[in-house]
């Protein structure tokens, strides 16, 4: 490799930088919605549909990035948040990008205000939700979330219902430390949980409102 060619290769790393491995997990865009109902501002939060993934939780509006339809995970959150909801593009307005949640999945979050008089001008799609409800955000500000734990673990294999080995990944074969022949890396990670009187909002959904609530909305 000559000097031109490692140069231009520096020029490219200056650019903006990515996640690393963000093409070996799936990305998705979702929209820390709010509207404004008689001067209040609240958080909007949908029922999923029942018979959906993680059918009857509740999240806020977004989903799977698609490069064949999406140019930014923004506009990910705003196509979705569109076909979710039954609204028009022209009634979400972005005011910021927020951070981003990495775990087995990239999720990048936008706040936005989605335009609207009454929840009842909204057509939904049951196909994907249940019902809509929202949260006035001054009750997250002046409630804190009931927090447990998961615990993370890492296997390289496990034994299945019928005592059968399953073999993720060839750990002795490759002579890795025998600390990776079974399991490691066990962790807690913590979990937030809101009561609310639409069942638990809890999980990432709840995690995005308590991050965002106590990073921006706490004096």
């Amino acid at each position: 490799m000559n000097q031109l060619q490692f140069e231009t290769i520096i020029k490219r790393i200056n650019e903006k930088p990515d996640i690393l491995g963000r093409k070996n997990l799936k990305n998705f865009g979702v929209l820390v919605a709010v509207v404004q109902l008689e001067g209040d501002y609240h958080f909007l939060f949908q029922k999923r549909a029942k018979h959906i993934r993680q059918g009857s939780e509740i999240s806020f509006p977004g989903g799977a990035f698609d490069e064949s339809l999406d140019k930014t995970f923004e506009d990910t959150a705003i196509r979705e948040t569109c076909e979710e909801l039954g609204i028009k593009k022209e009634q979400v307005e972005i005011l910021a990008q927020l951070d981003t949640f990495h775990s087995h999945v990239y999720i990048e979050n936008f706040l936005g205000v989605i335009h609207l008089e009454h929840l009842e001008a909204l057509d939904i799609n049951p196909d994907e939700v249940e019902y809509v409800f929202t949260i006035s955000i001054d009750y997250f500000v002046e409630t804190a979330p009931e927090i447990y734990n998961i615990k993370i673990r890492s296997m390289s294999s496990e034994v299945d219902e019928d005592g059968n080995l399953i073999e993720y990944m060839p750990v002795k074969d490759l002579e890795l430390p025998k600390r990776y022949h079974h399991t490691w890396n066990d962790s807690l990670r913590e979990v937030y949980v809101y009561k609310t009187k639409h069942g638990p909002l809890w999980g990432l959904t709840a995690q995005i409102v308590y991050e965002t609530v106590n990073k921006y909305f706490k004096e």
